[in-house]
């Protein structure tokens, strides 16, 4: 079924490769899991709420043939091609792509598609609650800092958004001013909406004019995942 993108999100770019792999590297062989089979959404209800209908969770979707036009025809990109396997543009708009455990297709590791938590925090099998201090300690008893030294990427750096968001992609300030990002200037911004965590989840809801919020394709492909599981469970 064809789907007509409602969400903006950064759009397909021509990543270099000396960037892209400037970004913190994956130490102890660090794991990607996915949102459900990390915890994250589990253990993190209110951050994950807050992430699912932004254009960071529909990035994966913006590669479809005839979603976003009239962006893709600005920076000469063919809006009838579908770049869902693209590695250029998989850079940017799924999690971990190119790493060990990363993202590599829909068909084997649908839970990493779009820019999801793992892609700002890092792989997460280190930092799992479980992980850090046994099953029978509970996750709320656990530190911060016990957590970043097991691989969390916390606070989250200024490199860890301009890895893509930067004017060496096609979609660049040049191209349109909405695409400019100053990290600085989006945690002050942040501060003076009243969020004391300044650069946290309520950041994802970019202010960006990449078209209106008004649906969301990830929460469609949730409640796809959610009817196959009760069908399978029919069986």
């Amino acid at each position: 079924m064809k789907k007509v993108i409602k969400v903006g999100a950064v759009m397909c770019i021509s990543l270099s490769f000396a960037l892209w792999c400037s970004k913190p590297v994956t130490a102890k062989e660090y794991q990607y899991l996915g949102f459900e089979t990390g915890g994250c959404k589990k253990c993190h209800k209110k951050q994950y709420e807050s992430w699912v209908d932004t254009p960071m969770a529909n990035a994966y979707y913006t590669l479809e043939p005839g979603e976003k036009v009239e962006e893709k025809k600005k920076v000469g990109l063919d809006p009838n091609k579908d770049y869902t396997t693209d590695p250029e543009c998989l850079k940017c708009h799924t999690t971990g792509y190119g790493k060990p455990t990363g993202f590599t297709s829909m068909e084997k590791t649908e839970e990493l598609h779009g820019i999801t938590c793992e892609e700002c925090h890092g792989p997460g099998s280190g930092y799992q609650a479980e992980n850090i201090k046994g099953t029978d300690v509970p996750a709320e008893k656990h530190k911060l800092t016990d957590a970043v030294a097991a691989g969390l990427w916390y606070p989250v750096k200024e490199d860890h958004c301009t890895n893509c968001h930067n004017d060496d992609h096609k979609h660049n300030s040049k191209v349109d001013e909405k695409y400019k990002f100053d990290f600085k200037e989006r945690m002050d911004r942040e501060k003076e909406k009243g969020n004391k965590e300044a650069g946290s989840h309520k950041h994802y809801l970019l202010e960006f004019d990449h078209g209106p919020i008004s649906g969301s394709y990830y929460q469609d492909w949730l409640k796809e995942k959610e009817a196959k599981k009760k069908s399978a469970e029919k069986k």
